[in-house]
């Protein structure tokens, strides 16, 4: 079977990529871009960047594994990104417009490559994440392998090992995981401490010994309050040591319909309860126009730290690494002297997920107490050291583990600070919520939304969901006790968001990615000093939060996209009146859904988007349909608005220097079609979609 190569967007005269069948050969990790290669060049490809050739792509990733010499893949991205404005004559639209969306991801759907083995070199037993699994992993990479139950399972985001588990034949006190780990690794390296059910250290290893992991893990709290006696007479930033202290609480995946303070948003009552959140809106700007870029974790992330726009950062789809080159939230703050911290999920280092990430791939980021990305709720593990890693085990709820670093954190600093605690929940899997935290939603009583077709089924996820919700709520809510405690909350800066919402069944999808207000709508709520209780209108989006923290801050702002609204916040005037959002690069569960690249933008009255291929997709009228239910996009009486509607977004593409490529040229014009296909063939499996290489 012959498919047009998503990099040529299906245009008209150009030449079929063939699919490439692959047999059950034994293909190791050396082997992964030769994988790629196997697939014929396009013989009219001329959109290829100056110097791509096959020596230079072998000396610029030698360069990148020893971890010397320039990084050519962020100076190509660097020249391409700068001179994108040459792009603005063509109204938005790009050269590949006319590619349908749904061809523009099918390289190879008929490619088949048995990858079990392809970049897999973990002990038996371990799960599968990234390019080296740890850890129980739902997803196994394969179509057609599961049974009728666990394909649903998984399409309503429940664990595989839902209900009670197998006893671990183990001693008691000790997980499975823990045990292989020793058996993996000598004493003087050994395991890291593990946590009780409350995050509390246990007082030593199984058996008396202390490890060298575990002498490092019950010396981190006393380095920590060590840290601000010796950072006393370090110099600050503007305005010196008084500076504002600055806290983000990033949960992931939380739609913004889903607070408490929001009663009475899209014309129903809210169900959910958030008293923590809901108090900290009181006091200070309460935002319903939160709003997400573009909704998907990486790309979400990357535009929160750089105030960029995916194209613009490059991060245009998950497992995609951001270029240490550009300027961050964090290394605006460690350069006006502020020491930062990291908790939890960062999703911005490439692969493979689980792993530490070193200081050269989190830019400005001081102490580090994480993972580059895991789904492991309960009974997890998280990497700590500035310079060099240690793996930490613990047993519990991830959300108050976290929290309780993030107090031993606050209990060390002397003004100012600046901490990230990146809570995985209410991120699936939905059921690793511990029953005693779901208590407080009995189904019976749940109403699901009027464009949620309902069942008992889907208020099940939902009042999991919902559960994850409170839990972190109170985790916020342990944040602002310490704060309170330490005297330090008059003087900090908190912010409450998210990187993007879940659709969790509405217009019977699931996830993210796509424009619909349950995965573009986030919470945002700020307080501290300088910003007066409120509730502005208009919207604010992550890709304005880096310029407006540091706005507030008293800091010069960063970002290209992004805008400094803090005197707005100051004086509680309306915010954005629209923002551009879109789905770069579509992947994963959104390809899967047949959500494919789009661009569109929001206001606080209408939400619009457009297809790759140039077609009008969805035009909604948020105040009289605020549950999005009748698509205007195809009414012909509507005719006008929508062309309205489409030439404003072409002023924004153009604004934003956003060709608006297909896919495959677009990863192309980055310079990341190695990471893409390393990506797809670790994740995805045989039903990756590789793009060729040179």
């Amino acid at each position: 079977m012959e498919r047009r190569h998503p990099a040529d967007g299906g245009r008209p005269g150009a030449g079929p990529v063939r699919a490439v069948q692959r047999g059950h050969a034994d293909v190791r990790v050396g082997q992964v871009r030769a994988a790629a290669r196997a697939l014929p060049e396009h013989a009219h490809r001329q959109d290829r960047l100056p110097g791509r050739r096959d020596t230079d792509q072998r000396r610029r990733h030698q360069r990148l594994r020893q971890g010397r010499g320039r990084d050519v893949r962020h100076q190509q991205r660097g020249r391409v990104l700068a001179g994108r404005s040459r792009q603005r004559g063509q109204g938005g639209r790009g050269p590949a417009a006319g590619a349908g969306w749904a061809e523009t991801g099918a390289v190879a759907d008929e490619r088949r490559i048995p990858v079990r083995d392809l970049v897999d070199d973990r002990e038996p037993g371990e799960g599968r994440q990234g390019v080296r699994g740890h850890g129980r992993r739902r997803h196994t990479g394969g179509a057609g392998r599961e049974g009728g139950a666990a394909a649903e399972r998984r399409r309503l985001g429940l664990r595989r090992d839902q209900g009670q588990r197998a006893a671990p034949a183990v001693p008691a006190g000790r997980t499975r995981r823990a045990v292989a780990e020793d058996a993996r690794r000598p004493a003087a390296g050994g395991r890291g401490e593990r946590r009780s059910d409350r995050g509390e250290a246990a007082a030593r290893p199984v058996g008396g010994a202390r490890t060298g992991a575990h002498r490092h893990a019950t010396a981190h709290a006393g380095r920590l309050r060590r840290r601000g006696e010796e950072r006393r007479d370090r110099p600050a930033g503007v305005p010196g040591v008084t500076a504002p202290n600055l806290v983000v609480l990033l949960a992931d995946q939380w739609r913004g319909q889903d607070q408490g303070w929001l009663d009475g948003a899209r014309g129903r009552a809210s169900q959910v309860r958030t008293p923590h959140l809901d108090r900290l809106a009181a006091g200070g700007a309460a935002i319903a126009g939160g709003c997400s870029s573009s909704p998907v974790c990486g790309p979400s992330r990357g535009s929160l730290l750089t105030g960029r726009l995916p194209h613009q950062h490059g991060v245009v789809a998950n497992d995609l690494p951001l270029s240490p080159r550009l300027e961050t939230l964090g290394t605006a703050l460690s350069g006006a002297g502020y020491r930062t911290g990291w908790i939890g999920k960062w999703h911005l280092a490439g692969l493979p997920r689980d792993k530490w990430v070193p200081p050269a791939a989190r830019p400005g980021i001081e102490h580090w107490a994480g993972v580059d990305c895991s789904h492991d709720h309960l009974d997890g593990h998280y990497y700590v050291g500035a310079e060099s890693p240690t793996r930490i085990d613990f047993v519990g709820y991830e959300p108050e583990v976290q929290t309780d670093l993030a107090v031993e954190f606050l209990a060390g600093q002397d003004a100012p600070f600046f901490l990230t605690v990146c809570y995985n929940p209410p991120h699936d899997p939905y059921d690793s919520v511990p029953e005693r935290l779901r208590t407080g939603y009995p189904i019976e009583r749940m109403t699901v939304p009027p464009n949620t077709p309902g069942s008992d089924e889907r208020r099940e996820v939902q009042r999991l969901y919902w559960s994850a919700i409170t839990a972190v709520d109170a985790q916020i809510g342990r944040i602002l006790a310490e704060l309170d405690r330490l005297g330090l909350r008059e003087n900090t800066i908190v912010v409450v968001t998210s990187d993007h919402g879940d659709m969790l069944g509405a217009h019977g999808l699931r996830a993210k990615q796509s424009p619909y207000a349950e995965a573009v709508r986030v919470p945002m709520v700020i307080s501290g000093p300088g910003v007066p209780a409120c509730r502005p209108a208009g919207l604010l989006g992550l890709v304005d939060l880096a310029p407006t923290l540091l706005g507030l801050l008293g800091l010069p702002p960063i970002g290209v996209y992004g805008r400094d609204l803090s005197d707005r916040l100051r004086s509680g005037a309306s915010l954005r009146t629209e923002l551009l959002i879109g789905n770069w690069v579509s992947f994963d569960n959104g390809y899967d859904q047949g959500i494919g690249e789009w661009r569109g933008f929001v206001t606080d009255e209408l939400t619009y988007a457009r297809t790759v291929d140039g077609r009008p997709w969805l035009l909604f009228d948020d105040r009289a349909d605020p549950w999005q239910l009748n698509n205007l996009a195809g009414d012909p009486a509507s005719a006008s608005r929508v062309a309205a509607a489409d030439d404003r977004l072409s002023a924004l593409l153009a604004e934003s220097g956003d060709g608006f490529w297909p896919a495959g040229r677009l990863l192309t014009e980055l310079g990341l079609v190695d990471d893409w296909n390393a990506r797809e063939i670790a994740l995805r499996g045989d039903r990756a979609r590789l793009l060729p290489t040179r």
